[in-house]
Order: structure tokens, then C-alpha cells, then sequence
């Protein structure tokens, strides 16, 4: 495999891993999540409602 560069700052590369957290990784971080209404991940949605709000203040404003 590649070598990865002396300065990478990804932690799981190091060891030639692949790149990305193995999966038991993936099982301690959503157990540990906080439930919340914006999540990061959540596919842009937090986005959307909020843009929706600014629409409708700025429609509120200008009549």
C-alpha cells in the first residue's frame, strides 16, 4: 500500500488503515451522541430550515 505522509493528520491512516474508523468505532459514537435538533450529517437539513426561517422573516419584513 501507499505510505502515508510523515505529516498526515488523519489518525486512521496511520498503521496503513484505510482512512475511515472500524466499525466498532462507528457503535461507541452514535451511542454516545447527544440527541439534538441540528446534527452534524443530518443531509443539509438544519440548512434548509433555517434559510426557510430567513425567507419568511425577510417575506415578514418587506410585506
Amino acid at each position: 500500500s501507499k505510505k502515508a505522509n510523515p505529516r498526515e493528520l488523519n489518525p486512521y491512516l496511520k498503521d496503513d488503515g484505510n482512512g475511515y474508523p472500524e466499525e466498532s468505532d462507528k457503535v461507541k459514537v452514535g451511542a454516545s451522541q447527544l440527541l439534538s435538533s441540528s446534527v452534524v450529517g443530518d443531509g443539509g437539513a438544519s440548512w434548509r430550515l433555517k434559510a426557510l426561517k430567513r425567507t419568511q422573516e425577510q417575506a415578514a419584513r418587506e410585506g
